[in-house]
């Protein structure tokens, strides 16, 4: 009987060690298998970091990229060689000013029960208290031209409202008058201050548009013309025909450049023009609504007073050019 009893607790043992070396065998089995994974995902993160790395130095930035444009020779920007003396200065403060208008309205009813009218806007450039006080001269010039401005309009209404009244009772009558005067600033700074006239009169008989610059110091309202801003008319004439006549512009903008340019060589002809923060905006003001050409002057510095340009404000605005982009 104990014999019996001794060999049963031997096996029970014997089974107790085997259950215990395969239990100790797969958890090593299974804990390194764990292991060989977590190596492999590591591994693979790290290739794909690798990759990442090599695709980032292989892309250009954006300022290589931006740095030569995609243009064919002789028809885009390759043309034309940046300047060295211009530079950009954040040196300004923007004027304090709002635009003000002055309205004049008439209508009378017509037989078939609609009305006939003439309407006047003149607009008005309003400076602050402040900017009065320091730009005084400036401020007085901007007043003296606002009223001459409001004065002539004023006088074509006058004019035309008796005509209108009486195409009215005649039958005659078919279109509204209007009478325009917009003003349109493209710089407004402790600088300089630069803007367009635009005066406008519409009616059944007439269409006239015309425009008229200035472009003045700020500091003491002395005003800038075409020759000082433009120190090489001759050159800056070719210039300008080069420009446009390999520009994108359509065939329409080329040919308005090509006579325009023509002025641009005649001494004697006065050219109208605004300025910019990084450029000279030529007026054609021949045609049935006056053109506007913007000049670069970063392009074109060779042919202009670039100390005009380039100081701006904190805040300014900027528009494309005959290339449908801003070169800044």
């Amino acid at each position: 009987m104990k014999k019996a009893i001794a060999l049963l607790l031997s096996l029970s043992m014997i089974s107790a060690l085997a259950g215990c070396k395969k239990k100790s065998e797969e958890t090593t089995k299974k804990t390194k298998k764990t292991t060989e994974t977590e190596v492999t995902e590591t591994e693979t993160e790290e290739s794909e970091t690798e990759t990442e790395a090599t695709s980032e130095d292989t892309e250009p930035s954006e300022s290589e990229s931006s740095s030569e444009p995609e243009t064919k020779p002789g028809t885009g920007l390759k043309d034309f060689k940046l300047s060295s003396d211009f530079i950009v200065r954040n040196d300004q403060k923007n004027l304090e000013y709002e635009f003000v208008s002055t309205d004049r309205a008439f209508a009378v009813p017509t037989s078939d029960g609609r009305f006939g009218m003439i309407r006047k806007e003149a607009s008005k450039i309003q400076f602050s208290d402040a900017e009065i006080e320091a730009h005084n001269q400036l401020w007085n010039t901007l007043e003296s031209q606002s009223a001459e401005l409001n004065y002539v309009l004023d006088g074509q209404y006058d004019t035309l409202r008796p005509q209108l009244v009486s195409s009215i009772k005649d039958g005659s009558f078919s279109t509204d008058t209007h009478l325009n005067g917009a003003i349109w600033v493209y710089r407004a700074d402790t600088d300089i201050f630069s803007y367009a006239i635009h005066q406008e009169i519409y009616s059944a008989s007439l269409n006239n548009n015309s425009v008229i610059s200035h472009t003045y110091r700020a500091s003491d309202g002395m005003e800038y013309f075409f020759e000082d801003v433009v120190t090489d008319r001759a050159g800056f004439a070719d210039f300008f025909e080069k420009f446009f006549s390999s520009s994108k512009a359509d065939e329409y903008e080329k040919g308005y450049a090509k006579d325009f340019a023509k002025d641009l060589r005649n001494e004697n002809e006065k050219i109208e023009f605004v300025i910019s923060y990084d450029a000279i905006y030529l007026i054609n003001t021949k045609l049935a609504n006056p053109h506007f050409f913007k000049i670069p002057a970063m392009y074109a510095a060779d042919y202009l007073d670039v100390s005009i340009f380039g100081s701006t404000p904190e805040y300014y605005a900027l528009e494309a050019d005959a290339y449908n982009s801003i070169t800044w």
